[in-house]
């Protein structure tokens, strides 16, 4: 295969890719609205674990497996963010390491406020 086609062939994977991801958020919110209607918690942080897990078992490679979580991160994040407004806290101006490691552990599709002390982290 020669250049070109290698890019033709990424185009229609891309395409594919996108359509997934869309199906995969229409059925994160219906979960969303059924648990919504049922009075449960949207997020659920054990969940997301699981999904983690799964895909890196899933993984056969080149992309390792953090890639496979930083990937997964972001989509769940993306999901979370249409189906609840979640502000996370933390400690210190954006940009520190506290700031970088919310991100990490949530996705960069929520809101992020910095506080200036960890009373007001846990009081957010």
């Amino acid at each position: 295969m020669n250049i070109p086609e290698h890019r033709k062939a990424i185009d229609k994977l891309d395409a594919k890719i996108v359509r997934l991801l869309n199906e995969r958020t229409q059925h994160v919110l219906e979960i969303g609205a059924i648990k919504f209607k049922a009075g449960e918690e949207i997020y659920a942080p054990h969940r997301e674990l699981a999904v983690l897990q799964r895909v890196c078992r899933l993984n056969k490679g080149p992309i390792t497996n953090d890639a496979i979580r930083a990937i997964y991160r972001e989509v769940m994040s993306s999901a979370l963010s249409l189906q609840k407004t979640m502000r996370i806290a933390y400690l210190g101006p954006e940009a520190t390491f506290t700031h970088q490691a919310a991100i990490r552990r949530f996705g960069s599709s929520l809101r992020y406020g910095p506080q200036k002390t960890i009373t007001d982290v846990f009081a957010e």
